[in-house]
């Protein structure tokens, strides 16, 4: 779709932005307001899910519009989070027991998620120069998060509701919750790395954060509850 209207980077960042979702920031605390603690293991494997879209495949595509193949492919390597989830991953299958200093400062943790995650959009705000609005650019990040996303998840649930029945009417909400969370902070960090246009993601990041701040409490109380 990106490729019809634009011929330069932007169709590769526009294509990075459509794939994230924050699920961790902002998904998360509300996830657990509106159906407990016990959605924290399904949301995890969803953050899960989009965190390695986003340091593998969106990486990849946001460095294709300045680069080629191979440094693209050499750029997402070096990312130091795919370094860090094959170490857990060794340690894990390895069965070494971590002591319980690991588990409180994971706990501890917690409290300052969302707090980092708003700082990023604000670091990445304030080097904005000039507010020019990509009024096509912003309009077409929004119209895939907020409905291409929620409909392609509808679709999936209602094959599964009518022929697989793989999961159940509370994993339905929670697939619906994270369908709807808007773009993932931590890719203005990644585009100001590879100095691909970060100003208009911050400002995508922003505004969608701001959309679905009335957006998703209403969907959440017409169809989650």
């Amino acid at each position: 779709m990106a490729g019809f209207v634009w011929k330069d980077s932007t169709r590769n960042i526009l294509a990075f932005a459509s794939g994230t979702a924050n699920t961790g920031y902002f998904g998360l605390p509300v996830a657990i307001a509106i159906f407990g603690n016990s959605a924290i293991v399904i949301v995890s494997l969803a953050l899960l899910g989009t965190s390695l879209y986003t340091n593998s495949l969106g990486y990849f595509l946001a460095a294709r519009g300045q680069h080629t193949a191979k440094e693209s492919l050499i750029k997402v390597l070096k990312l130091p989070i795919l370094h860090a989830f094959f170490i857990g991953l060794l340690v894990n299958l390895s069965g070494i027991k971590l002591g319980a200093i690991y588990f409180d400062m994971a706990k501890n943790f917690n409290g300052a998620f969302v707090i980092l995650g708003m700082m990023i959009i604000g670091l990445g705000l304030a080097d904005i120069k000039d507010f020019e609005f990509d009024f096509k650019f912003i309009g077409l990040s929004l119209f895939i998060k907020f409905f291409v996303w929620p409909l392609i998840i509808l679709i999936i649930i209602l094959l599964d509701n009518y022929t697989f029945k793989i999961y159940d009417h509370n994993l339905y909400k929670i697939l619906i919750l994270m369908a709807i969370v808007p773009v993932a902070t931590n890719i203005v960090s990644y585009a100001t790395i590879l100095k691909a246009q970060p100003e208009k993601l911050s400002l995508v990041v922003f505004i969608s954060t701001l959309f679905a701040l009335f957006y998703v409490p209403l969907i959440s109380a017409l169809f989650l509850r």
